[in-house]
């Protein structure tokens, strides 16, 4: 598999790893899943299972299950748990910047807080 150039730096069989895991939460949670908020454009935390604290449990979780060599509960791996932590990141971030814009909306009184463009 090749990822375009802006990814270089990244691992790409991290990268799959990460995929694997929210392929299966897709698959899992269906409506509720992090792709089904995603899809509709939401930045909203959907319920408790979306609060900050509870994304930074599941970091924690599987941070330590690393550290004792616990096998990630459905891909049986060490590698899976890893890449969890950084699907848990990576979703707390999604809604950290979304928040973030709804401040800077807020404060600006606009919707759209990118800049308009002058013809």
């Amino acid at each position: 598999m090749s990822y375009p150039q802006i990814y270089a730096h990244l691992n790409p069989k991290f990268l799959e790893l990460m995929d694997e895991l929210m392929h299966y939460g897709a698959t899992k949670h269906k409506e509720n899943s992090f792709q089904a908020q995603v899809a509709r454009g939401s930045f909203e935390r959907p319920g408790p299972r979306w609060t900050s604290n509870t994304i930074l449990s599941h970091i924690h979780k599987h941070a330590l299950d690393y550290e004792q060599e616990v096998l990630h509960d459905h891909f049986s791996d060490l590698e899976h748990q890893l890449a969890a932590i950084a699907v848990n990141a990576m979703m707390e971030c999604y809604f950290l910047l979304g928040e973030s814009r709804d401040r800077i909306d807020s404060a600006t009184g606009s919707a759209d807080a990118s800049p308009e463009k002058e013809e």
